[in-house]
């Protein structure tokens, strides 16, 4: 399928899917001076879009994709760089789960002394 067709598919835009192709995580087969997307792209795509939804960075998500190129897919390397990518991201979400907890405990301080106020 072509460009248009594929964009409709995984419901993205063609700008999208071109950023996706300059950093190398949807790679289609040229066929007569056409990009022609199969269903690897259309997979390739999803895991692209549950990663980000994860959290992960396209750069993160781009080094995974290297990876799994060298690798291939179902190694234990891939395995152990996807977690290690989800562990880097839960840390951080951890962290600033803690920084809000602290932010809410702040404003509610406040909030009590100013109610005292009224």
């Amino acid at each position: 399928m072509q460009v248009g067709e594929f964009a409709k598919l995984v419901n993205a835009s063609k700008d999208t899917i071109r950023h996706y192709e300059e950093m190398k995580l949807l790679k289609p087969k040229w066929n007569k001076n056409r990009k022609d997307y199969q269903e690897k792209e259309v997979n390739d795509f999803q895991v692209i879009i549950e990663l980000k939804e994860m959290g992960l960075s396209l750069k993160d998500i781009q080094l995974l994709f290297e990876l799994k190129e060298k690798v291939g897919c179902g190694q234990v390397e891939l395995f152990q760089g996807v977690y290690k990518k989800l562990i880097d991201q839960l840390d951080a979400v951890q962290k600033e789960e803690e920084i809000l907890r602290r932010r809410k405990q702040a404003l509610e301080t406040q909030a009590k002394i100013i109610k005292g106020y009224l």
